[in-house]
């Protein structure tokens, strides 16, 4: 019986043991027990042996990756040296790490065979030993094609670019004398080249280097010209834009909508930013990043006239009241606020309006829009309202939202969206009587604009004699208008600067509103369409560029001889064929 009993206590001894170790394998738990005063600790040892896996975030670079250059690849995890491959289906091709470091690797790639051009590529860590994956197989580059322009990387020196040039001269759009790059010093002296042939097929060049406009940073408002949590990026394609939300993410940004402007032949994302995120200082951390990225802020723009007889203004200019059949045949291109159709000046007249406004947004009051457009194209048989080219079909692209009680604004997303619009219905000129922050996305998409040949006028600005520049006003190539009164005295409020091109009425202009009515209006906004006017009567004949120059020739000169900073070259002078 004593035999029995101690094999029981033995069995049930073993037994308990048992499920004490099982308990600690499953869980860290410490086990005591109450006989036995050693611990028995378990750690599960899975955790400690097996390295993280290597995540692969994106590319130090954007576009397509030429063969016989170098990729740069950021993560976190790489470890040590290991082999990393392009992948495509179940196949890999090897490629040379020349630096290896733990959140970036910078490796080359071979001129092989093997390696498509036009094809696209994951980038993976293999394992030398199994031939598996380690990382992450979702990250695609581009290999280029050899009918695909590769991306420019070379970025001015600093004592390349001119700081003190002595008289800068802004030639007319579409020099062909102007190199390609046109960057040199951005926004006084290098202007566009504007050539009649279309770019819509070429990659995008890279952005100015210069990152930080210095008339911006002295702007200590500027946070409230902009769209809180948003970073807007432009790329050439959908296959770069989803490659970007990749390389983006890194600094917390995830896509927030995207869309295709067909016209322009790019692509707009607009990014979520983190709350807290100074939005300049990380815009101008990622163009550091990736020299090559159009990457920036959603800047805001205001309106530039003021609530205060045409017939008058257009005297002033030499442009005959009575000029029907002025303007047919024309496409004017307008971005403003809605356009009341309904006035008695417009009602007849050939408009097709377009929104690019988000639904829902509370869109501005059509005051603004209404005024611009009879003084573009109202009816010759209004007393009041006859515009300059009434026979002109109007192509209104509404940008203009009621942000709040006192703030009507549109951001630098819809205006690029509304280029492409309005380059979509191939008009012959753009009015923009609009004016804020240089933005790059606006930049590139008017770039384009000017090149494909079509010119584009802005407002040059209501800050003052000492305000900083104003854009798209001051972005090369384009088309600055300053305000005169009656007495050809320069507008109080008008901006001065090298950028200027052309002084027209804009002061106490008589123009209709969103009542069906007329009022008093001054502000550079109301001088655009005089200069828009004079250009596109004579485009179809002569093109942007001697447009430009018989303007520049007839304009009567204003203030200090020559091309000065309030005038530009002078007061416009209406064309022969509208005299």
């Amino acid at each position: 019986m004593a035999k029995i009993n101690r094999f029981n206590f033995f069995i049930f001894g073993l037994i308990f043991s048992i499920d004490a170790l099982s308990i600690n394998l499953s869980s860290p738990t410490i086990v005591k027990e109450k006989s036995v005063s050693t611990r028995l600790i378990s750690t599960p040892l899975y955790k400690s042996v097996l390295p993280k896996n290597p995540k692969i975030s994106g590319f130090g670079s954007t576009g397509c990756i030429k063969p016989g250059t170098n990729i740069t690849i950021l993560g976190s995890n790489f470890g040590t040296k290991k082999y990393i491959a392009l992948g495509k289906s179940n196949n890999y091709i090897p490629i040379k790490p020349a630096k290896w470091l733990s959140n970036n690797i910078t490796a080359y790639i071979p001129k092989d065979s093997r390696i498509k051009t036009g094809a696209r590529y994951f980038v993976g860590i293999r394992n030398a030993k199994n031939n598996s994956w380690l990382s992450n197989t979702d990250k695609y580059v581009t290999i280029c094609s050899s009918k695909i322009r590769t991306l420019r990387t070379t970025v001015l020196k600093p004592e390349a670019k001119k700081t003190t040039p002595s008289k800068p001269v802004r030639a007319p759009i579409d020099s062909s004398s102007q190199s390609e790059s046109n960057y040199d010093d951005f926004g006084t002296q290098i202007i566009l080249p504007g050539s009649q042939s279309s770019l819509m097929d070429r990659q995008l060049p890279p952005p100015p280097p210069d990152l930080k406009d210095a008339a911006q940073e002295q702007d200590k408002s500027i946070n409230k010209k902009i769209e809180p949590s948003e970073i807007i990026v432009i790329s050439n394609d959908m296959n770069e834009a989803r490659e970007l939300s990749q390389q983006l993410g890194s600094y917390g940004l995830s896509a927030k909508k995207r869309k295709i402007l067909k016209s322009l032949k790019l692509v707009i994302t607009t990014f979520r930013v983190p709350a807290g995120t100074d939005l300049q200082d990380t815009a101008i951390s990622i163009r550091q990043t990736y020299p090559k990225m159009w990457a920036d802020v959603n800047h805001r723009y205001q309106l530039l006239g003021n609530n205060r007889d045409t017939n008058i203004a257009k005297k002033i200019i030499n442009w005959n009241k009575k000029t029907s059949q002025c303007g047919k045949g024309l496409r004017i291109g307008l971005l403003d606020t809605e356009i009341n159709t309904s006035h008695p000046a417009l009602k007849s007249q050939k408009i097709t309006s377009h929104s690019v406004i988000t639904h829902g947004v509370k869109k501005a009051k059509s005051d603004h829009g209404t005024a611009i457009a009879t003084l573009l194209i109202g009816d010759f048989r209004t007393k009041y309202f006859s515009g300059m080219l009434p026979s002109a079909r109007l192509f209104s692209a509404a940008i203009f939202r009621q942000r709040d009680k006192k703030n009507i604004d549109t951001t630098a997303e819809w205006i690029v969206s509304a280029i492409d619009w309005l380059l979509s219905q191939k008009v012959n000129v753009i009015n923009m009587s609009i004016g804020g922050p240089r933005n790059l996305l606006v930049d590139i998409a008017i770039q384009r604009t000017i090149k494909s040949g079509i010119p584009v006028i802005a407002a040059a600005g209501n800050g003052g004699s000492d305000a900083a520049a104003t854009y798209p006003a001051a972005q090369p190539g384009v088309i600055a208008v300053t305000a005169v009164d009656n007495e050809l005295e320069i507008y109080s409020k008008a901006s001065h600067g090298k950028y200027i091109d052309f002084a027209a009425p804009g002061v106490d202009i008589w123009a209709g509103n969103s009542n069906g009515a007329g009022k008093f209006v001054s502000g550079t906004s109301f001088s655009v369409p005089f200069v828009t006017a004079s250009i596109a009567s004579l485009i179809n004949k002569y093109g942007s560029k001697k447009s430009y120059s018989i303007l520049q020739k007839s304009a009567k000169d204003l203030g200090t001889k020559g091309k000065d900073s309030q005038f530009g070259w002078g007061l416009v002078q209406a064309p022969e064929n509208c005299q």
